[in-house]
């Protein structure tokens, strides 16, 4: 089962990240951001995602069993 977080390049995103990873494998842990590049050094897999953008972020939710939005 993948989790996905949002605002994982934001301060509370990154250490909600950070923490679910330590807890889950890495590869379970997938993180949602408007501007991926600002989350690149976080160490999981990090997706777009931008609310504005619906098919761009039904595509980033593939193989995601949970959500959690912060």
């Amino acid at each position: 089962m993948k989790i996905a977080i949002t605002a994982a390049s934001g301060r509370l995103g990154t250490e909600i990240v950070k923490a679910t990873a330590a807890l889950l494998s890495k590869e379970d842990v997938i993180g949602l951001a408007r501007t991926p590049d600002k989350a690149k050094d976080i160490g999981i897999e990090i997706r777009p995602g931008d609310y504005n953008d619906k098919s761009t972020l039904e595509n980033s939710l593939q193989s995601v069993g949970t959500l959690l939005l912060i």
